[in-house]
């Protein structure tokens, strides 16, 4: 990964607005695995805006961005601070479908702006503006420091989530979009879109619990037994560097993965089931070796693969990705082993039938007519 020297901007006079002051002392802690997820609900919650959602009530001149129809991300709107069970809530109640600066705050439309959105995500108890983000949060000297569920911003213009660097060292990041017109997943975002952020940490962070293993080919995050579930976030991993594997040529997954380990104890079957939100688009491959070009199966939601042999098999949970979109997000996994029966009954050490083994298959069937009977 290449990422471009840093320092953080000095911002200008101008720009800086002393924030409201606010008597919190404890700040609701929140994991990054949580921010993410949340996160991720935001700009992949489904909505539909009907005839009453193309008007506002309390404003005549407020023109939407919509039409009648189903859309994917909640829509911006200037002041707005909506959750998604109110989002919804709203539009049922013939609320009107986000609103822009222009203006101004409206009491009759339903959405979120940038820093309603980020303070949602941290699951802030109230609205903090772009210029009163400093109150909960401290400044990031180092660009190696940022981590996903950090922000990029800048007072009184827009503030980003951050939610990882990409291969050639530019981030991709979680906003609600003025421009855009709703909460979505930038991944083809420039150093230069950024000119003049500042990265910030909320102070109520809280590190994943689980860091013992990164999740990387070098360092996988190990399954000790089957059956075995995990949920994690994509866009929280450590990896990014398999992007293709041969076991479907041409089919890009360039987000961030998690590689995961697992020593088969036999032959038998492996099958393995990655399950996820609406947006995401995460598939599964099985490494023969610590290596794309190893792939011996994938699949979009459930891979099955007969081994032959006991042995050691990497799982990878990577993500989709078309044109200059990547669908990375939170997900859960679920792997299941069996292996083949060992013997028989009445069966001798070649597989053939032993000798009396016959006899001890019909005295079984017999038992079990008897026990039969005296159930009717």
């Amino acid at each position: 990964m290449v990422r471009l020297s840093w320092q953080v901007p000095v911002l200008a006079a101008s720009l800086v607005v002393s924030p409201v002051a606010r008597a919190e002392d404890d700040l609701p802690p929140i994991t990054r695995d949580q921010v993410m997820a949340n996160a991720a609900t935001y700009a992949y919650e489904t909505w539909r805006a009907g005839t009453a959602n193309l008007r506002a009530t309390c404003d005549q001149s407020w023109s939407t961005d919509y039409t009648v129809g189903s859309y994917v991300g909640l829509p911006y709107n200037w002041g707005g601070f909506d959750d998604l069970t109110s989002f919804q809530k709203k539009l049922g109640e013939g609320f009107g479908a986000g609103s822009h600066a222009e203006f101004g705050v409206l009491s009759c439309t339903t959405g979120l702006d940038c820093s309603g959105f980020v303070s949602r995500v941290w699951q802030l108890p109230t609205k903090y503006s772009t210029s009163a983000l400093s109150e909960v949060t401290s400044v990031i000297n180092n660009i190696d420091d940022v981590r996903p569920g950090d922000a990029w911003v800048k007072p009184g213009v827009h503030v980003v989530l951050h939610a990882y660097f990409r291969n050639d060292g530019t981030p991709a990041w979680y906003e609600a979009s003025g421009g855009a017109d709703k909460v979505r997943f930038m991944t083809s975002g420039s150093w230069a879109q950024l000119d003049g952020y500042q990265p910030v940490r909320y102070k109520g962070i809280q590190e994943t619990a689980d860091l013992s293993h990164a999740g990387t080919l070098t360092d996988p995050i190990p399954i000790p037994s089957f059956p075995y579930k995990d949920t994690r976030n994509t866009v929280l991993a450590a990896s990014d560097e398999m992007d293709e594997y041969p076991c479907k040529v041409g089919t890009r997954e360039e987000g961030p993965e998690f590689v995961y380990v697992a020593d088969l104890p036999s032959a038998g079957k492996l099958t393995a089931t990655v399950t996820h939100i609406g947006g995401v688009d995460l598939d599964v491959h099985l490494l023969s070796g610590p290596g794309s070009e190893t792939c011996v199966a994938r699949a979009d939601t459930t891979l099955v693969y007969e081994a032959k042999a006991p042995g050691r098999y990497y799982l990878v949970v990577d993500g989709y990705s078309k044109a200059q979109d990547e669908f990375s997000g939170p997900y859960t996994l679920d792997v299941i082993f069996i292996a083949p029966p060992t013997g028989c009954l009445g069966c001798g050490s070649g597989g053939g039938m032993a000798p009396g083994g016959l006899a001890v298959l019909l005295l079984l069937a017999a038992v079990h007519g008897r026990s039969r009977a005296r159930c009717r």
